[in-house]
């Protein structure tokens, strides 16, 4: 009898607990969208069909700026290709050991999570070029996905492989889908070489982390620039001169901008009042990681919640082995009071 009431009594007060944290959640999620309800994006169609849009959209309402499509595709990319993102069951209703983006629920989801972290840790670059004053002027930066790589692009991000997944778009619209198989080893080095890289190990050096679910962003930031410093002449941290050596960029395309995204992500993460400098904004950076979530319409706990090595994680985890010049982005600190 003991028992029970004690069962009952533990039941109870779980209930009560839960329902208040649901409670709290939703007045968080409550106090952000009316903070940016005024804010606006644009989410191109390509942006929607690989699932990032609302990643682009969260940064775009937090800062003012929209981030390099190619960038999202990039980190995209590299979630897809190097994180776990947990058992599935497809379309079929057969489970699968790996899911895919392309596949929705819980996959997706860790997906967007795992992206999100990484713009939280390392923040982002634009589609042009910034002079010493911050301000975003013409010139190469790491751009957009041109229509004859959509297509590539598309199944390296979402990890497609079924029938009818390749977004058709007429304008601003998408108007209907065509097949989608996947990419081979051949179409991987074209993958590679679009986005600046001159070898896949040099976006496994950057992206496959092992443990990145529990660690703190200010942690996974880390990772990120050890590895980009540890790549032969390639230390983003000293000076321009080393930048632009070969290092981990494309010979035959010169970085295709991917020089120039590297040296804005780091001006983004080194300056004193950016919300990607860790050590002095930490609770801008989670409200911008906090916003991303409810854009996508995922469970913002991750944002606040690390979870310890062993603890049972909805989360993804790998299977697989100077000074600032000037205010970067003006309004990186939008929203942030």
């Amino acid at each position: 009898m003991r028992a029970c009431i004690g069962a009952f009594v533990a039941l109870f007060l779980f209930s009560n607990i839960s329902s208040a944290a649901n409670e709290n959640k939703k007045v968080l999620v409550d106090k952000i969208n009316k903070k940016f309800i005024e804010k606006t994006c644009e989410e191109t169609p390509f942006m929607k069909s690989t699932r990032l849009a609302c990643v682009s959209c969260g940064v775009e309402k937090y800062t003012g700026v929209r981030p390099s499509e190619k960038y999202l595709a990039m980190i995209g990319f590299a979630t897809t290709k190097y994180s776990f993102l947990g058992k599935t069951t497809n379309d079929r209703g057969t489970i699968t050991q790996y899911g895919l983006p392309s596949q929705g629920g819980k996959a997706l989801e860790l997906f967007q999570q795992n992206v999100i972290q990484k713009i939280q840790a390392y923040g982002f670059c634009v589609d042009g070029k910034i002079n010493k004053s911050g301000d975003i002027i013409e010139g190469k930066g790491y751009g957009g996905v041109p229509d004859s790589m959509r297509n590539l692009i598309f199944r390296a991000v979402s990890g497609s492989t079924s029938n009818g997944n390749v977004p058709v778009a007429n304008g601003d619209k998408i108007v209907g889908h065509e097949n989608s198989i996947g990419y081979n080893s051949k179409e991987q080095k074209e993958i590679v070489k679009f986005f600046g890289f001159q070898d896949i190990k040099d976006i496994e050096k950057l992206y496959d982390i092992q443990g990145w679910t529990y660690m703190p962003p200010a942690e996974r930031q880390k990772m990120i620039r050890d590895g980009l410093a540890s790549v032969p002449d390639n230390n983003p941290y000293s000076n321009e001169t080393s930048l632009f050596s070969q290092g981990m960029y494309s010979s035959n395309e010169n970085g295709d901008g991917l020089k120039e995204c590297v040296k804005q992500m780091n001006e983004l993460v080194i300056q004193k009042d950016s919300v990607f400098n860790l050590k002095s904004t930490n609770g801008a950076n989670q409200e911008l990681c906090q916003l991303m979530a409810i854009e996508c319409d995922i469970d913002l706990d991750f944002c606040t919640n690390t979870p310890k090595p062993g603890a049972p994680t909805p989360a993804n985890v790998n299977t697989e082995n100077t000074s600032p010049r000037g205010n970067l982005f003006k309004a990186t600190q939008k929203g942030a009071q």
